[in-house]
């Protein structure tokens, strides 16, 4: 049966994360991509973007010539996602429970969404919803932050300063419980009111041996383990980011 629960945590922070970081992430995706994965993928395949965000990478997708379809559990996210890539069609939904009515060529999930993902058992549940949405040997590619990223870079705090918008940002990590917090303090202003909203968003990450056996039992084989230049990834030791690249099992 679909479920109805939605990751929607990123509601009240759609705003300021359209304007400061989706539009990064579109810039960064294409020459990423190209390095990992599209030179496999021919420019009529249709592509899944799950957690797109406000889809700026959908919209690079797009510009590239693939069909694209973005999922996302975030309402206000897929507002701007309409504006920003109006050629995709979207779909709100968990990608824990998503099911697909399509059937994609590849799937991709960039930008450490599935780190917000806190346990293993349901990002396995990932895994075998996107090898339901894939066509036999179908692609999929997506990056993980690992330890040492939280260990080193996480922790910290900023602000952004806007005519309209502040936040103020505070991230912090619990390596006992393996638990990232990234805390953002949001004054908006709306017809001449600054209104207030505190959004609190969780990371985890996860052993890469116990990301590859999630996969290989999902449904996916010729798993690799890469960095962003495409190198495979013999030790993790000090590596902030991996990116898994795998292939659905074909029909026999």
């Amino acid at each position: 049966m679909k479920s109805t629960v939605r990751y929607a945590d990123y509601d009240g922070f759609a705003k300021i994360y359209n304007s400061h970081w989706g539009p990064s992430y579109g810039a960064r995706a294409i020459p990423l991509l190209k390095k990992l994965i599209l030179e496999d993928i021919p420019k009529s395949a249709t592509i899944l973007d799950l957690c797109c965000g406000t889809g700026h990478i959908t919209q690079a997708l797009l510009n590239e010539g693939y069909t694209v379809t973005g999922i996302d559990g975030s309402s206000n996210l897929l507002d701007y996602a309409q504006q920003n890539a109006p050629g995709a069609r979207f779909v709100l939904a968990d990608a824990r429970y998503f099911q697909s009515h399509s059937v994609f060529d590849a799937a991709f999930s960039l930008n450490d969404s599935l780190n917000h993902i806190m346990s293993l058992k349901e990002l396995i549940d990932v895994f075998r919803n996107v090898n339901s949405s894939l066509h036999p040997g179908g692609w999929f590619l997506f990056d993980l932050n690992l330890a040492y990223k939280y260990e080193t870079s996480w922790v910290g705090s900023f602000a952004i300063v806007e005519d309209d918008i502040v936040c103020a940002v505070r991230a912090k990590t619990n390596m006992d419980q393996k638990v990232a917090e990234f805390a953002a303090t949001i004054f908006e202003q709306e017809n001449m009111i600054w209104i207030r909203k505190d959004v609190t968003l969780y990371q985890t990450w996860y052993e890469v041996y116990d990301v590859v056996k999630g996969l290989d039992n999902s449904g996916f084989y010729d798993v690799a383990v890469l960095n962003k230049n495409a190198e495979m990834l013999l030790d993790t030791f000090q590596v902030d980011k991996a990116y898994f690249k795998c292939r659905k099992i074909p029909n026999l």
